[in-house]
């Protein structure tokens, strides 16, 4: 008798921890969509729920059009806080995080991020433990210092493309006015807790409802005719 009540009791305390998680771990969709070769609004204090944690998460889906290594390639950003970004002249994709001391922890996910295809970026931060997963799956984990506590959102807005860069700024409304650089962002997400890995899968396996072979087939065509009285009507259509 004892040992059921024990059993039911580890039951119940486990069922009670995973309503927990779940009720806790609060995802927002921050922008459904964005073309980086426009202005972006900022992303407001009031859109930012659990702004000061210092455990939170963002995904996104980030396609890069064309290359050009004039142009500066940040995806996003948050003064003192996180700036998550494409190197000017390679394809390394980077994520600084803002430290306690005034510092900046730069991490390098990859060497060769994917051009020309839609690729699912999750930077999850649990304090001093940064993990970052591509297309669902885990590829850097590094311990840093004390990052730098994230100050309320209405003094600390965040940012989509380069409108985070001071000289780029309009200053009215929140919109950037300069530069972009050729990509697109799909369902730009934060949640307000850590993801771990097989949270990180499901999402990715979400889709962002455009197809994994865009790049791959959106350059092919079918070149073909149809004749009326001798007359070309129709010819050279795109296949996808």
């Amino acid at each position: 008798m004892n040992s059921l009540i024990i059993i039911l009791g580890i039951v119940i305390v486990f069922f009670i921890y995973l309503l927990f998680k779940y009720l806790s771990n609060t995802a927002t969709t921050l922008s459904p969509v964005a073309d980086f070769t426009k202005a972006i609004p900022t992303i407001t204090g009031d859109n930012l729920t659990g702004a000061t944690n210092l455990s939170y998460a963002h995904g996104i889906w980030l396609y890069v059009q064309n290359w050009d290594p004039s142009a500066q390639k940040t995806i996003f950003y948050r003064p003192n806080n996180i700036k998550l970004y494409l190197d000017q002249n390679t394809p390394t994709l980077k994520c600084d995080i803002f430290l306690a001391n005034g510092t900046t922890q730069t991490m390098t996910i990859t060497n060769t991020f994917a051009l020309q295809k839609w690729v699912y970026i999750i930077i999850s931060v649990d304090n001093q433990v940064v993990d970052c997963y591509l297309d669902g799956k885990l590829v850097i984990s590094q311990q840093i210092p004390p990052p730098k506590q994230p100050v309320d959102s209405t003094t600390s807005p965040l940012y989509l493309g380069n409108s985070g860069t001071p000289n780029f700024s309009s200053g009215v409304a929140g919109i950037s006015i300069g530069s972009g650089w050729s990509a697109n962002a799909l369902i730009f997400t934060r949640w307000t807790t850590p993801v771990d890995p097989q949270m990180a899968w499901d999402w990715y396996m979400k889709g962002n409802g455009k197809s994994k072979f865009t790049g791959l087939f959106g350059a092919y065509g079918i070149n073909y005719s149809v004749l009326k009285d001798n007359i070309t009507i129709i010819n050279n259509r795109p296949l996808f």
